[in-house]
Protein backbone atom coordinates (compact mmCIF):
# COMPACT_ATOMS: atom_id res chain seq x y z
CA UNK A 1 0.00 0.00 0.00
CA UNK A 2 1.33 3.37 -0.91
CA UNK A 3 4.63 1.85 -1.62
CA UNK A 4 4.91 0.24 1.92
CA UNK A 5 5.42 -3.34 2.37
CA UNK A 6 1.80 -4.66 3.79
CA UNK A 7 1.43 -8.69 4.19
CA UNK A 8 4.15 -11.30 4.16
CA UNK A 9 7.33 -10.43 2.46
CA UNK A 10 9.58 -13.45 1.46
CA UNK A 11 12.77 -12.88 0.30
CA UNK A 12 14.94 -15.86 -1.71
CA UNK A 13 18.23 -14.55 -1.90
CA UNK A 14 20.52 -18.08 -1.75
CA UNK A 15 20.86 -19.30 -5.31
CA UNK A 16 19.51 -22.83 -3.96
CA UNK A 17 15.96 -21.38 -3.47
CA UNK A 18 15.67 -21.13 0.19
CA UNK A 19 14.01 -18.13 2.24
CA UNK A 20 16.95 -15.91 3.59
CA UNK A 21 13.98 -14.07 5.31
CA UNK A 22 10.62 -13.79 5.76
CA UNK A 23 7.85 -11.51 7.89
CA UNK A 24 4.78 -9.77 7.63
CA UNK A 25 4.05 -6.52 7.53
CA UNK A 26 2.14 -3.59 8.25
CA UNK A 27 1.75 -0.27 6.82
CA UNK A 28 5.68 -0.80 6.27
CA UNK A 29 6.74 -1.84 9.65
CA UNK A 30 6.92 -5.47 10.77
CA UNK A 31 4.57 -6.60 12.24
CA UNK A 32 3.93 -10.03 13.86
CA UNK A 33 6.55 -13.37 12.76
CA UNK A 34 9.41 -12.31 11.48
CA UNK A 35 12.16 -15.36 10.69
CA UNK A 36 15.53 -15.76 9.28
CA UNK A 37 17.17 -18.42 7.66
CA UNK A 38 20.41 -20.21 7.25
CA UNK A 39 21.59 -21.02 3.44
CA UNK A 40 20.92 -24.57 4.36
CA UNK A 41 17.28 -23.76 5.05
CA UNK A 42 17.63 -23.87 9.13
CA UNK A 43 15.69 -21.71 10.64
CA UNK A 44 18.42 -18.87 12.30
CA UNK A 45 16.25 -16.40 14.22
CA UNK A 46 12.62 -16.54 14.84
CA UNK A 47 10.82 -13.19 16.75
CA UNK A 48 7.87 -11.23 17.08
CA UNK A 49 7.16 -7.87 16.12
CA UNK A 50 4.14 -5.36 16.99
CA UNK A 51 4.50 -2.21 15.37
CA UNK A 52 7.98 -2.22 14.14
CA UNK A 53 9.42 -3.15 17.63
CA UNK A 54 10.30 -6.30 18.88
CA UNK A 55 7.66 -7.90 21.36
CA UNK A 56 7.47 -10.94 23.01
CA UNK A 57 9.90 -14.69 22.87
CA UNK A 58 13.26 -14.07 20.20
CA UNK A 59 15.04 -17.28 19.48
CA UNK A 60 17.99 -17.50 17.63
CA UNK A 61 19.26 -21.02 16.41
CA UNK A 62 22.52 -22.59 15.86
CA UNK A 63 23.35 -23.35 11.93
CA UNK A 64 22.67 -27.27 13.09
CA UNK A 65 19.30 -26.65 14.48
CA UNK A 66 19.99 -26.45 17.91
CA UNK A 67 18.78 -23.53 20.04
CA UNK A 68 21.68 -20.55 20.60
CA UNK A 69 19.45 -18.13 22.75
CA UNK A 70 16.21 -17.37 24.38
CA UNK A 71 15.01 -13.57 24.96
CA UNK A 72 12.00 -11.50 25.64
CA UNK A 73 11.60 -7.87 24.37
CA UNK A 74 8.88 -5.31 25.18
CA UNK A 75 8.34 -2.24 23.49
CA UNK A 76 11.54 -3.02 21.94
CA UNK A 77 13.97 -3.33 24.83
CA UNK A 78 15.18 -7.08 26.46
CA UNK A 79 12.81 -7.72 29.18
CA UNK A 80 13.57 -10.93 30.94
CA UNK A 81 15.83 -13.69 30.86
CA UNK A 82 18.30 -14.04 28.29
CA UNK A 83 19.33 -18.26 27.85
CA UNK A 84 22.52 -18.98 26.24
CA UNK A 85 22.94 -23.04 24.81
CA UNK A 86 26.09 -24.85 23.27
CA UNK A 87 25.44 -25.83 19.46
CA UNK A 88 25.10 -29.44 21.17
CA UNK A 89 22.20 -27.92 22.84
CA UNK A 90 23.24 -27.36 26.33
CA UNK A 91 22.40 -24.91 28.23
CA UNK A 92 25.36 -21.89 29.51
CA UNK A 93 24.16 -18.84 31.04
CA UNK A 94 21.38 -17.00 31.87
CA UNK A 95 21.40 -12.74 32.73
CA UNK A 96 18.35 -11.03 33.28
CA UNK A 97 17.18 -8.04 31.79
CA UNK A 98 14.53 -5.01 32.67
CA UNK A 99 14.12 -2.09 29.85
CA UNK A 100 16.99 -3.44 28.32
CA UNK A 101 19.96 -3.13 31.39
CA UNK A 102 21.38 -5.77 32.54
CA UNK A 103 20.25 -6.55 36.36
CA UNK A 104 20.02 -9.26 38.74
CA UNK A 105 18.65 -12.44 38.34
CA UNK A 106 16.56 -12.30 41.30
CA UNK A 107 14.61 -9.72 39.07
CA UNK A 108 13.58 -11.38 36.52
CA UNK A 109 12.10 -14.45 39.11
CA UNK A 110 8.61 -14.38 39.08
Amino acid sequence: KDGRRDGVSEFFHYENGNWKRRGNYKAGMRDGLQEKFYQNGQLQIKEIFIDGQKNGLREEFHSNGQLRSREKYKDGKRDGFLEKYSGLGQFLSKQCFQNDIKADVSACTP
